[in-house]
């Protein structure tokens, strides 16, 4: 195989565990490996890549989406793997309107919890009539791999092929500009069993990147908290914090 398409892969497949939709989205899941599939389908018409490496990439690709697959089959044999949704389409869509009519503001503690090579700290929560908006501050700013080590095992096995060493830190550096995306996810839920969730207008964050500086942003969830809610849980990477609403 031939380096520029090595690199191809590499760079397909950490893109496909970056993105934030293909993790809960099985269309989009779909649609990332049916494109990667043409493309490989098409490498492997012109002798870029053999047989084998069509399939071994392939596999890289579907476990990148979070797909859990059986052990490679036997040389001569065939797996079959369901790429569709398990579970049924929600029957309705979430409330998607901008927050309205700010309730109440709770501002944080000041509190800082370790989190993946920085500090997490809650600024505050603004609670809406139909939504919840937690606003934090990571000082400094988190280590990437830290945060996702599957992910970075993953890469860092996909790069042991890579002959150049300056590609191989470009294809890292550009693996990590993605992984900023997986950021974005979150969960929250409260002691009244409150069902939430993010509408994707709300993954946004701002972020002030490089040596020694800081991330902050705000997440949206939806219902607002209801009257019985007196605590909220939010989770974040495996972290999770708990903040009163009284």
């Amino acid at each position: 195989m031939d380096e520029p398409i090595r690199w191809y892969l590499i760079e397909a497949v950490a893109n496909a565990r970056a993105d934030p939709f293909a993790k809960t989205d099985y269309d989009q899941k779909q649609r990332v490996a049916s494109h990667f599939a043409g493309a490989l389908s098409a490498l492997r018409c012109q002798e870029s890549i053999t047989q084998e490496e069509e399939s071994a990439w392939y596999r890289r690709m579907l476990l990148g989406l979070g797909y859990e697959l059986p052990d490679p089959p036997p040389p001569g044999a065939a797996s079959f793997v369901y790429l569709g949704e398990p579970g049924e389409r929600p029957d309705h869509l979430p409330d998607v309107s901008e927050p309205t009519n700010l309730i109440r503001t709770i501002r944080g503690s000041g509190r800082t919890i370790d989190f993946h090579g920085g500090k997490l700290r809650i600024e505050s929560v603004e609670v809406f009539n139909n939504a919840v908006v937690i606003r934090w501050d990571v000082t400094p700013d988190l280590e990437i791999w830290q945060a996702f080590p599957v992910e970075a095992a993953e890469l860092e096995a996909d790069l042991e092929d890579v002959a150049e060493d300056w590609a191989a830190d470009e294809l890292r550096q550009k693996a990590a500009r993605r992984m900023v995306l997986l950021l974005r996810n979150s969960d929250l839920a409260d002691d009244a069993g409150t069902p939430y969730g993010m509408p994707s207008s709300s993954r946004r964050a701002t972020w002030d990147v490089g040596a020694g500086s800081h991330a902050q942003g705000h997440v949206e969830f939806r219902p607002a908290p209801t009257i019985e809610a007196r605590r909220l849980k939010w989770t974040w990477l495996n972290t999770t914090l708990e903040i009163p609403l009284r």
